[in-house]
């Protein structure tokens, strides 16, 4: 349970190494059990359903009910299972051989994690990204590793700590062993501390944002969102109270609202548009960006939109759709088994296509913006063809199914995650909760909107251009890990197969 009170709301981050050495410690005392590889499947998922199930909590409020909780945690569970098989097998090779193969035994352990993480990143249903090592990892030094090589190269690093602490206490096994291992597991801290990474340039130019949280007129899952219109209502009015307050200072370069705070198309209903345009009007005629949810040759989808003078100039539609939430696998069996959760997706969206970023004009210049839509600032993949090209990002979100839960803050600790990644000033604009101004620092400039309260805010945000190694060789980075995983996994599958058919 160690390892699930290093994300938020604990954010005990120091918690995840002695969970992680807890793991490696017990699937190593497999090795000598009479079904070696069951025992380490057991102890990596029993492992992986406290990890995940601490910090999952959430998901019991969108059912009511404690089964797609149970279900998650069970079935990401087993990917630690499988890790826990891969490695302690690679373990028990490396150790047929130790002075030849020692050193494998440090770098297996993290490209096994890595290569798992990635894995489950992408399957079932288009996989579940959160709850990655890196993630947890925010507030800590490990933390600069981000810029180099994003959530794969943290996670790398928080895992070969972790081993290396295992080695350097470990006792009779070669007389270099511990040194080397202390001074392998120091290198891999203080590297990105002393070593400059580059990083994206400020271009002397700055859009002043407007990040408007309107709130939803109910609280329940169910009641959240209310009636056609409510919730647009309450944007507006909370558009219109900051532009009010501004006083003198009342220039305004862009205005943004989030996932799906225009809960009328205000592409289809004249009366939506009328409402978008009252509040362009009153910032000076300001282009707007706010998500809809959008209907189109009777499909529909989650869409940003950038507005301006009266109609919409660019579109995005989420493509990594979280499924359970948005659109249901399996919609009649899931109906039979759990009749109120099939009713909070009452129809399935659609995933877009393209690159999650708008080009916007506005404040005197032409720049790009990335627009990843909740979930998918998760989603390693889509973030970097988000940001190529991105001079800030935007990230407009809706967690109203989850509550005053921690899922939220997990989201934001996320997205402070990216802005170090790839070293971009980020806003987060929610329908509800968290909505928040991230430097490029990952560090939270002035206050949080509180779940379930409107609030808005003024804030500069500096345009940059330049990239960090994360972003131009990010993909890169995570295919070559991938590979690497998959040709070890690959060879101590055979050796182990065929050592079982000769005996």
């Amino acid at each position: 349970m160690l390892g699930g009170l290093a994300f938020p709301h604990w954010n005990l981050w120091f918690l995840l190494f002695p969970a992680l050495m807890c793991l490696f410690g017990a699937v190593r005392r497999c090795a000598d059990w009479r079904h070696p590889s069951w025992g380490r499947l057991v102890i990596g998922s029993v492992w992986g359903v406290a990890f995940f199930a601490l910090h999952l909590t959430w998901l019991t409020i969108p059912a009511a009910s404690p089964l797609p909780w149970v279900a998650l945690s069970v079935l990401q569970a087993l990917f630690i299972g499988g890790f826990a098989v891969l490695w302690g097998a690679g373990e028990a090779r490396w150790d047929q051989h130790p002075r030849v193969l020692w050193p494998l035994r440090l770098l297996w352990g993290p490209v096994a994690w890595v290569g798992v993480e990635q894995l489950r990143s992408l399957v079932p249903w288009g996989g579940f990204p959160w709850s990655k090592l890196g993630f947890a990892m925010v507030d800590s030094p490990l933390i600069a590793w981000a810029s180099w090589g994003g959530s794969v190269a943290v996670g790398a690093v928080v895992v070969a700590v972790s081993l290396g602490a295992i080695e350097f206490f470990r006792r009779g096994k070669g007389i270099l062993r511990r040194p080397i291992s202390g001074i392998l597991t120091v290198a891999v801290v203080v590297f990105p501390l002393v070593v400059p990474v580059s990083k994206p340039e400020a271009t002397g130019q700055s859009l002043r944002v407007a990040i408007i949280q309107g709130n939803t007129p109910g609280r329940a899952p169910l009641t959240a969102s209310g009636e056609p219109f409510e919730v647009m209502n309450l944007h507006v009015k909370e558009s219109l109270r900051l532009h009010d307050s501004l006083g003198r200072h009342k220039r305004v370069d862009l205005v943004v609202w989030g996932e799906n705070a225009a809960d009328v198309d205000p592409r289809l209903n004249a009366d939506a548009s009328w409402q978008v345009n009252k509040v362009a009007t009153a910032f000076g005629g300001a282009p707007m960006i706010f998500g809809t949810l959008g209907f189109k040759n009777k499909e529909i989808k989650n869409t940003i939109v950038y507005w301006q003078d009266g109609r919409a100039h660019g579109t995005y539609s989420k493509q990594h759709l979280v499924p359970f939430g948005e659109y249901l696998p399996w919609r009649h069996l899931v109906k039979n088994i759990a009749p109120k959760f099939s009713t909070l997706v009452p129809r399935d969206i659609r995933p877009g296509t393209g690159v999650a970023h708008l080009r916007i004009h506005t404040g005197g210049v032409d720049t790009t913006v990335a627009t990843p839509i909740c979930f998918e600032i998760a989603d390693d993949g889509l973030m970097q063809r988000a940001v190529s090209g991105a001079s800030f990002i935007i990230i407009p979100t809706s967690n109203m199914l989850f509550g005053d839960s921690d899922q939220a803050d997990q989201q934001l600790a996320i997205a402070r995650f990216r802005a170090i990644e790839y070293g971009l000033d980020l806003v987060q604009a929610s329908t509800m909760d968290s909505t928040a101004r991230v430097n490029a620092k990952g560090e939270i400039l002035g206050k949080v909107i509180p779940t379930f309260h409107a609030g808005s805010f003024v804030t500069a945000v500096p345009l940059r251009h330049g990239f960090t190694p994360a972003a131009a060789y990010g993909s890169m980075i995570s295919l070559m890990s991938l590979a690497v995983f998959a040709g070890m996994s690959l060879f101590i599958i055979i050796n182990t197969v065929k050592e079982s058919w000769n005996k």
